[in-house]
């Protein structure tokens, strides 16, 4: 009995604090007054601080922002095999006169992981979690001198990769070169 009479000079006390009576919302200081109705919350509102990290720029660039920051995730093959369609394939198909290196959707991923350099043997052309080792790499870059292979940067006779290219391919291969 004392409990409920309490209890009801509790909410007196609080309904007189002189703030505006149409305030529903609980004052931060009150204290757990032991109420026995059912623990699970299902209100809506929420009284954390909602900052919302997921509009982070995590890139370093210095342009607009205008990555979704998925958490960079590693490029697939299939983003791989885009540059390499648009760029690569119409001079490396059926194995002709281009080194020997086919690069149909097909049979790409095969030519090109873990199988060594036609011009440098001691280089692969895709080193699967080694970009920096990857004859590939050199021959976008144009730095296939520096490694004993021919200086022609490919694609050959056309505009260079574009850095955001490259370093997708870089990205995928550092990543593993997964299929």
């Amino acid at each position: 009995m004392r409990t409920v009479a309490l209890f009801a000079m509790l909410g007196l006390i609080s309904a007189c604090d002189g703030g505006d009576p149409d305030d529903t919302s609980i004052d931060d200081t009150s204290t757990d007054t032991g109420d026995t109705e059912d623990s699970d919350d299902t209100d809506d509102t929420d009284d954390t601080d909602d900052t919302d990290t997921d509009d982070t720029d995590t890139d370093t660039d210095t342009d607009t922002d205008t990555d979704t920051d998925t958490g960079d995730a590693t490029p697939t093959f299939a983003d791989v095999q885009a540059i390499l369609d648009a760029n690569c394939s119409t001079c490396h198909v059926n194995g002709g006169s281009s080194g020997g290196l086919t690069m149909d959707s097909s049979v790409s991923y095969g030519n090109l992981v873990d199988v060594a350099s036609g011009q440098v043997a001691s280089l692969k052309r895709v080193a699967a979690g080694d970009s920096a080792n990857s004859y590939l790499i050199h021959k976008l870059e144009g730095t296939a001198g520096s490694v004993g292979g021919t200086d022609s940067q490919m694609p050959k006779g056309r505009t260079p990769l574009s850095t955001d290219d490259i370093d997708t391919i870089k990205a995928w291969i550092d990543g593993g070169a997964l299929q």
